[in-house]
């Protein structure tokens, strides 16, 4: 799957033209169109606490996505890459900020053709491609990393599974580590298990 900032045009309060930004996830491509789920998160009081910024309710667009449907989750306005203030309770600016990030051609593309250019290009990128470890393998992740979320590693692990692998772990070296801490402690782990493998000469 990819999670991507979406930043589009939509209306202020009072009628003027703006911007807002949402989060949008992209299941693993495949065959077919994919349903569309809109999702509008709760109240925050923090301009980057919201999906586009990966905050803790982005994890349920991950989860759907996963799923295979394309998810889209605005941020409303003031928030993320919006300007200004959040008109907070303001059922007219809500409604557009939701509607309108769901009217870009990328998303109604994305979602009836399966061979939009975006979806070719996530398909080149696609690393699950029928390869399969045959030696031993760990996929190291943390929990609290929110740069690259652990369910990467839970999709991988799983797929190789599926495909027959049987030496193929997960680890969390440390579940409460940031992305930073987390790739330094699964570099030194990573080093030890190595030295473990080695056979002397």
């Amino acid at each position: 799957m990819t999670a991507w900032r979406l930043v589009y045009a939509t209306v202020d309060p009072f009628g003027f033209p703006t911007q807002a930004s949402a989060l949008v996830v992209t299941p693993e491509v495949g065959e077919g169109a994919v349903p569309l789920v809109s999702y509008q998160h709760g109240t925050v009081t923090r301009r980057a606490d919201v999906p586009s910024r990966l905050n803790d309710e982005a994890d349920l667009g991950l989860i759907l996505a996963a799923a295979r449907y394309l998810v889209v989750m605005p941020d409303y306005l003031g928030l993320g890459d919006s300007p200004g203030r959040h008109p907070y309770h303001h059922a007219g600016s809500q409604a557009t900020a939701v509607v309108d990030a769901l009217r870009p051609d990328v998303v109604a593309a994305l979602r009836a053709d399966p061979d939009h250019p975006i979806r070719l290009a996530l398909r080149d990128n696609d690393l699950h491609t029928g390869w399969v470890p045959a030696v031993p393998t760990r996929l190291y992740h943390c929990a609290g990393d929110r740069d690259v979320l652990p369910l990467n590693t839970q999709v991988a692990l799983a797929h190789f599974q599926a495909a027959g692998a049987t030496q193929v772990t997960a680890v969390d070296p440390f579940p409460l580590a940031n992305h930073s801490f987390c790739a330094a402690l699964a570099l030194l782990q990573a080093k030890q298990w190595f030295d473990s493998l080695r056979i002397e000469p």
